[in-house]
């Protein structure tokens, strides 16, 4: 059994080996004929960005135990025009005003209860992309700060 098993693979290898570069004379690799466009973000996507950003930012400071208020709301959420039209207006505006109202309240909030509002303007992140675009769920639970 082994002696025919070895034979086998030896005649493939050898058979293999009888390609000639002729036979590949006149073949030409085509160009790819699919193209990817890359669209420019929307405004939305822009500001989403920029909250992450800010909010790790704030993130690491909060675990360094440092004094730290959002210097913006982001209030300019609502209206920004979103990449597709799937995004309702009403329930995206209620949303919104949440994280809005979120931050506030992390800015208002005494130095020892930072974390746990911190926690409370992830969570409408979170909240929000339940309901509407799923992708960046993932990146959004890294802002988490844990006990």
């Amino acid at each position: 059994m082994k002696n025919s098993v070895l034979i086998m693979m030896m005649f493939l290898c050898f058979s293999c080996g009888n390609v000639d570069s002729k036979d590949w004379e006149g073949c030409e690799l085509k160009e790819p004929t699919y193209t990817p466009t890359l669209h420019e973000p929307s405004e939305l996507a822009v500001l989403m960005n920029e909250m992450y950003t800010l909010s790790d930012s704030v993130k690491g400071m909060l675990q360094n135990d440092s004094g730290v208020v959002f210097d913006r709301t982001f209030e300019e959420i609502i209206g920004a025009q979103s990449v597709n039209d799937r995004v309702e207006e009403e329930s995206f505006t209620v949303m919104a005003n949440a994280y809005i109202n979120a931050i506030k309240s992390f800015n208002e909030t005494e130095r020892g209860n930072k974390k746990m509002k911190f926690n409370s303007m992830v969570d409408a992140c979170m909240n929000c992309h339940e309901q509407i675009c799923f992708g960046p769920m993932s990146r959004i639970k890294k802002l988490y700060i844990t006990p």
